[in-house]
């Protein structure tokens, strides 16, 4: 499992290509799906579109035939049983639960969370194939 942390002083060509290469390690790439927010301006709105669109495209490009999943966060926070309205304490918590050895920021949490919830999906599918041989 990779993840790839994207800074704000990253180019946007430098954003593709993370999401590109890390595409590039594993079957799948598990990204959440979201929008913008009504509070958002029109400038951040457009800015936030262009952003995420750039780590889509990135994450298709780099595919090579894997799975790219775009899943919203009310699915992956429910499956790993930490729905938060917005509050971020409660899936940093979570993640300091399941990654102890782990140094957890608000700015990791998220990313951790998705792709153990990846991780997980595709060992159920793997579990799946298996029975039914």
């Amino acid at each position: 499992m990779r993840l790839v942390a994207l800074r704000p002083d990253m180019t946007r060509r430098a954003m593709f290509e993370a999401a590109r290469d890390a595409v590039k390690l594993g079957p799948a790439c598990y990204l959440e799906k979201v929008g913008v927010m009504p509070r958002d301006g029109k400038v951040g709105a457009f800015t936030f579109g262009r952003v995420a669109g750039l780590l889509e495209a990135g994450a298709y490009a780099g595919a090579g035939g894997a799975e790219v999943v775009l899943v919203p966060p009310q699915i992956w926070q429910s499956k790993m049983e930490c729905l938060s309205g917005g509050n971020k304490n409660v899936t940093k918590n979570r993640a300091q639960q399941l990654f102890p050895g782990v140094h957890i920021t608000h700015a990791t949490a998220d990313a951790l969370l998705i792709a153990e919830f990846g991780r997980r999906r595709l060992l159920a599918e793997r579990h799946q194939l298996f029975r039914g041989l």
